[in-house]
């Protein structure tokens, strides 16, 4: 699963009381218009707060230096 480092930061608040739901296994109409997804599987975490040794880092923000100056 994705996350923002804000869902993060949010989850980990202790004044917040998560839950997160995970619905896999949809299967998707492709003939149809608008697309029709139906069955899937639904997994709900409740009190859920990611923790550190599951969190795997997919993307960096680098700033680059300033070469005006």
């Amino acid at each position: 699963m994705e996350l923002t480092i804000n869902e993060v930061l949010h989850a980990r608040d202790k004044d917040n009381t998560v839950g997160s739901y995970v619905v896999s296994d949809i299967k998707v109409d492709t003939h149809t218009d608008p697309y029709t997804a139906s069955e899937g599987t639904v997994s709900h975490y409740t009190d859920w707060e990611p923790a550190e040794e599951d969190l795997r880092p997919r993307k960096y923000e680098y700033r680059l230096p300033d070469t005006t100056g």
